[in-house]
C-alpha cells in the first residue's frame, strides 16, 4: 500500500459560519475518518463572524492560533506564526512529505511560503474557492512556491491556467462534496405557501440578501404565496431583520448548526441565492442533496456546474451591476418558474449532487492528488524576498504595487487644494498611509463597498457609500485600490453622475507573481 501523505488545512479567518470553514472542517472529518493524518491550522476570527456550528473530529488534529491577532491585523506577528506553522508541519509529519493548503487570505499564503524555506518536503496546494480578482491575485503571486493548484469549479480552475499558462499542467478541477442520503418524500405544495430557504452569510457585496427581500415583495405584488426563511449572520445582518419585520412572508433565523439546516432543506421547495460571485456554494449543494430545487444567480464561476437550467434548477440572468429591484424581480421570475414543474427538478437536483458531488466522490479525487505529492517538484520561495503579503507601510507589498507610493502621490499631488473621496479602505489604502497624510489634498470622506466598514472612521474621517461619499462636497475621488481597481472604476458612474472626478493609478495593472 503506498505511503498516505498527511495533509494540513490553514482557515485564516478561523471557524466561522461560512463556506470554506466548512469546507475544510468536512475534508478533514472525512480524511481522518479514512484513517489519513490531518490537522487544521485555525486563526482567529474576526467580531463581526458567527461560529461555525459543527464540529471537528477529534482525530483532526488542531493547531489553536486564536490566541494570536486575526491575520490581517497580526503584520507583526508573522515570525511567530511561521514558528506554529512549523511546529503543526512537524507534529502532523515529524519526517517525509507534507501537503499544506492555505486559503483566502494573503498572509496565509505568504506563511505556507515562508514553511517551504524551513522544510524542503513541504508541498503547497494552492486551493481557490472564489472568483475574486484578489484570490487571483494571491495565487499568482505565491506560484514560485505552490506545487499544484486546484478550482472548486471548471471555471475557477479555467481561469488558473489561463493567470498561469506556464503551470497548465499542475492545475486541477476539485470540486465540494456532501453527504447524498435517498431523495425524500416531500409534501405536495397544493394549497400550502411555497417553501423558500436561504442558508449563508447575511452580506451585500458578495450574496445580495436584500435582494431576496425584494423577491419576497414581488412574489407577494403578484400573489404568489410564499415562506422565505433566510439562516445565518453577517454584516447585512441588523438591516435584514429590520427590512423583514415589515415583510409578511419572511423570517430570519440565526446560524444552525448543519443538522437543523439540512432538515430545513429536507422540507423546503427551493434554496434561493442571488450573489454576485460564487465558487461552487457549498449551501447550494447541500440543498440539492436534499432535492431541494436551487433558484439562483447564473454567475461566471460556479453556477453551471451546479445546475442544469431547466432540469435540476433555475439559473436567474442578473448583472452584477443590477440594482436590488432588478435582482428581486428577476429571482421572482425563477420562482414562478420553478414552481411550474417542482417534482421533475427536485429529482432533477437530486440526481446531480449523487453522480457528481458526492462525499466518496470528493474524498476519492482528494485523497488520489495528495498521495502524488512525493512526485510534485519542491518549489521554495527565494530567499532573497519577503514572504508576507502584507506591507509594514510605504512601499510595496502584495497589496500595493512596487510604484505604487509614487503613483499616488503624483495624482495627490495634482489635486493640491481639493476636496477629495478616497475609494477603498483595505491594504491598499491602510499600507499607503504616509502618503495619504503628506497629501496636498483634503480627504473628506472614504467610501468602501462593504456595508461593514460603512459609518466608520478610518484616521478620524467618515467611511461611507460610494452614494453617501458623492454627496460629500468633494472634488475628485481617487480608487486606492490595484487588485480590485478595475472593478471599482467599472462603477464609476455613481461619481460622475454628481459631477465628481475619479482618478485610478493603474492603468494597465492585472495580478502577476
Amino acid at each position: 500500500m503506498p505511503h498516505r501523505i498527511p495533509m494540513l488545512i490553514a482557515l485564516p479567518g478561523g471557524l466561522i459560519a461560512g463556506g470554506v470553514a466548512t469546507w475544510a472542517v468536512r475534508l478533514a472529518n472525512g480524511l481522518a475518518g479514512r484513517g489519513r493524518d490531518v490537522g487544521l491550522i485555525v486563526h482567529a476570527r474576526t467580531g463581526e463572524h458567527a461560529p461555525l456550528r459543527l464540529a471537528v473530529d477529534p482525530r483532526v488534529r488542531l493547531t489553536d492560533l486564536t490566541g494570536f491577532s486575526p491575520l490581517e491585523r497580526a503584520e507583526g506577528r508573522l515570525p511567530e506564526l511561521l514558528d506554529a506553522y512549523e511546529h503543526a508541519a512537524r507534529e502532523l509529519a515529524p519526517r517525509g512529505p507534507v501537503v499544506l493548503c492555505p486559503s483566502q487570505h494573503g498572509d496565509c499564503f505568504g506563511l505556507a511560503a515562508g514553511l517551504t524555506q524551513r522544510r524542503a518536503d513541504v508541498r503547497v496546494l494552492g486551493w481557490l474557492h472564489n472568483d475574486l480578482p484578489y484570490e487571483y491575485h494571491v495565487q499568482a503571486r505565491y506560484e514560485c512556491a505552490i506545487s499544484k493548484f486546484a478550482g472548486v469549479s471548471e471555471r475557477l480552475a479555467s481561469g488558473l491556467r489561463s493567470m498561469l499558462p506556464a503551470r497548465e499542467a499542475d492545475i486541477v478541477r476539485l470540486t465540494h462534496g456532501v453527504d447524498v442520503p435517498d431523495l425524500p418524500v416531500r409534501p405536495m405544495c397544493d394549497g400550502r405557501p411555497l417553501r423558500l430557504v436561504y442558508a449563508g452569510r447575511l452580506d451585500e457585496p458578495q450574496k445580495r440578501v436584500s435582494a431576496l427581500l425584494e423577491m419576497s415583495r414581488v412574489l407577494d405584488s403578484q400573489g404568489v404565496r410564499h415562506e422565505l426563511v433566510l439562516v445565518g449572520d453577517g454584516p447585512a445582518a441588523a438591516r435584514v431583520r429590520a427590512c423583514a419585520s415589515a415583510l409578511p412572508s419572511v423570517t430570519v433565523l440565526p446560524p444552525l448548526v448543519n443538522e437543523r439546516v439540512l432538515a430545513l432543506f429536507g422540507a423546503a421547495d427551493m434554496t434561493v441565492l442571488a450573489s454576485r460571485h460564487e465558487g461552487l456554494s457549498l449551501s447550494v449543494l447541500e440543498a440539492i442533496s436534499r432535492g431541494c430545487v436551487p433558484v439562483i444567480t447564473r454567475t461566471d464561476s460556479g453556477a453551471a456546474e451546479l445546475v442544469e437550467d431547466g432540469v435540476s434548477g433555475v439559473l436567474v440572468d442578473a448583472s452584477v451591476d443590477a440594482d436590488d429591484a432588478c435582482v428581486g424581480s428577476a429571482m421572482a421570475s425563477g420562482v414562478r418558474r420553478a414552481a411550474a414543474d417542482l417534482g421533475a427538478l427536485s429529482r432533477g437536483a437530486h440526481a446531480r449532487a449523487r453522480s457528481s458531488f458526492s462525499t466518496r466522490v470528493q474524498l476519492d479525487a482528494v485523497e488520489s492528488l495528495v498521495d502524488s505529492a512525493p512526485s510534485w517538484p519542491a518549489r521554495a520561495w527565494p530567499r532573497a524576498r519577503d514572504w508576507a503579503f502584507s506591507g509594514g507601510g510605504g512601499g510595496a507589498s502584495g497589496a500595493v504595487p512596487e510604484d505604487g507610493p509614487a503613483r499616488l502621490a503624483r495624482v495627490l499631488g495634482a489635486l493640491s487644494g481639493q476636496a477629495v473621496v478616497v475609494h477603498g479602505t483595505g491594504r491598499h489604502t491602510i499600507e499607503m498611509e504616509e502618503v495619504f497624510r503628506a497629501a496636498p489634498c483634503r480627504i473628506v470622506a472614504f467610501a468602501d463597498d462593504d456595508p461593514a466598514r460603512q459609518g466608520g472612521t478610518l484616521w478620524g474621517v467618515p467611511v461611507r457609500s460610494a452614494e453617501a461619499a458623492a454627496a460629500s462636497g468633494a472634488t475628485d475621488v481617487v480608487i486606492s485600490s490595484a487588485i480590485n481597481q478595475q472593478q471599482i472604476w467599472r462603477r464609476r458612474g455613481v461619481y460622475e453622475r454628481a459631477g465628481l472626478r475619479v482618478h485610478r493609478l493603474y492603468e494597465d495593472w492585472a495580478p502577476r507573481a
